[in-house]
């Protein structure tokens, strides 16, 4: 059982295989573990990587725009009613990777992003994970533990997580107790789940409109890069086919003739160019000391990617004179919209020109209200700039909006602090718990909220009712685990 998950947080863009007219491996082993316990596993593997994982990433606007593009894969899974909603994160690591949580949950390295150069290489990735998931591949490597339970399977991926950060063992553990025939066995099984991810991935990218060859380049890009790796171990030790055999295998379906009369052979390099531009514009200028990412952003194209690249480093080294010359000359070439006052708002915030960058957010929240990552950055700086009743106003509208987004109900809290109200504090911490499911901390803050405002009758109402959700949900989750020991 360790070693499966230990295998099944390998399922990453580093060793991905494709192959031509392979069966389909969805099959009833997907049934091991339902839906909603497979996102309650995901909720809490997100909750250890955002509070323990120190590369966690933690940018509403890059998650945004990584979970749109994830979502828009996702829409070509038609008629699929077993399938989570998709969310996206980025970790701060500079290795090639992305890897799939159950639930849902994709996780994407700053080194992948920083290693594509188009948003179809980057699509390519992403819809190889969505796959993952959409085949329920994590349900079915548990085929032969069914009668394991959700909190071991739980407790095993989370433990699995740690050892990634380094703050446990498990790796050398699964390693000292298993077979060299257990894994030999577990790595035949993963080649085939790889396979199948490809087949369905690589559908599921040219159904969005892009152009199914962005696969084939990225991936001849990442032999280049792990060229050591690829032939410095023996085939039986990879836990992937060789990404030579992958490259064939991707351009031989997509210029297969039941390929093209599916998809035709047209395909965008990019559906959001400038949401691209802006994110791996932000990783570049992270990548190395401030002084490397200024000097290699100098010698770049300007274009947009090259732009932001610029402007974000520049702030960066502190050289405030450049960024600001940058931001003028390159910022008026972008089209209105999120992107643009995103990075924008945040490079006249690091200038110390909160009024410029308050101005900036409310024109372009005003036009997309349903940006949360605009939300988030318009209500910081708000808070910033001494705005608060504004910033509480597009706070609470942003938890009417996403009453189930942890981010929502972050701003309403970091509001609620600014005004010194204790109350809503602590009830939208209390949302925050609930959300993951960790229903005493939820129970214990909407007390706290209760107390804070124990005259006003309908606030106290309306918190005992919650209170009396999450006491039905603690008595559910024991009777849960007293199943799960018998």
């Amino acid at each position: 059982m360790r070693r499966r998950f230990v295998g099944f947080l390998g399922l990453a863009v580093s060793g991905v295989a494709g192959a031509f007219q392979l069966p389909d491996l969805s099959g009833s082993s997907a049934t091991v573990f339902s839906a909603q316990e497979e996102a309650a596993v995901g909720r809490a593997a997100m909750r250890e990587i955002r509070e323990r994982d120190p590369s966690y990433w933690d940018d509403p606007a890059l998650a945004e725009y990584l979970t749109g593009l994830t979502q828009q894969l996702a829409a070509g899974l038609t008629g699929r009613l077993d399938l989570p909603v998709f969310t996206a994160f980025l970790l701060k690591d500079w290795t090639i990777n992305a890897f799939a949580l159950p639930g849902g949950y994709l996780g994407f390295h700053a080194g992948l992003i920083a290693a594509t150069e188009s948003e179809a290489e980057l699509a390519a990735v992403a819809a190889h994970e969505v796959a993952h998931v959409a085949q329920h591949h994590i349900a079915q490597m548990l085929e032969q533990q069914k009668g394991a339970s959700l909190w071991v399977l739980g407790s095993l991926i989370i433990a699995a997580l740690a050892a990634r950060s380094g703050t446990g063992q498990l790796p050398e553990a699964a390693a000292a107790a298993g077979s060299a025939a257990a894994a030999q066995q577990q790595l035949a099984f993963s080649r085939a789940f790889e396979r199948d991810a490809d087949r369905v991935g690589l559908d599921l990218l040219a159904r969005a409109g892009f152009a199914p060859e962005g696969a084939v380049r990225f991936f001849g890009r990442l032999l280049n890069a792990t060229r050591l790796g690829e032939t410095g171990f023996p085939p039986y030790l990879r836990t992937h086919p060789l990404t030579i055999e992958r490259i064939a295998d991707l351009d031989n379906r997509i210029q297969s003739g039941e390929f093209r009369a599916r998809f035709g052979s047209a395909g965008k390099e990019a559906l959001d160019p400038w949401g691209f531009a802006f994110v791996r514009g932000t990783v570049l200028a992270e990548r190395g000391t401030a002084g490397e990412a200024l000097a290699q952003a100098r010698a770049a194209a300007q274009d947009p990617v090259g732009q932001v690249w610029r402007v974000r480093a520049a702030l960066r080294a502190g050289e405030r004179a450049a960024a600001k010359e940058w931001l003028v000359r390159f910022v008026q070439q972008w089209p209105e919209g999120r992107w643009r006052a995103l990075w924008e708002a945040e490079a006249w915030r690091a200038l110390g020109n909160l009024a410029e960058a308050l101005a900036v957010l409310r024109r372009a929240l005003s036009a997309q209200p349903e940006s949360l990552a605009l939300r988030a950055a318009a209500v910081r700086t708000a808070i910033a700039a001494g705005e608060r009743e504004w910033a509480w106003q597009q706070a609470r509208e942003g938890v009417e909006r996403y009453p189930k987004r942890d981010l929502a109900w972050r701003l309403l809290g970091e509001v609620a602090a600014a005004r010194g109200d204790q109350a809503w504090q602590h009830r939208a911490q209390g949302e925050r718990f609930a959300l993951d499911e960790r229903w005493q901390a939820a129970l214990d803050q909407f007390e706290k909220a209760r107390l804070a405002r124990r005259e006003d009758d309908i606030w106290v109402a309306e918190v005992q009712a919650r209170a009396n959700r999450m006491r039905e949900a603690i008595r559910a989750e024991q009777r849960e685990r007293g199943r799960s020991v018998r």
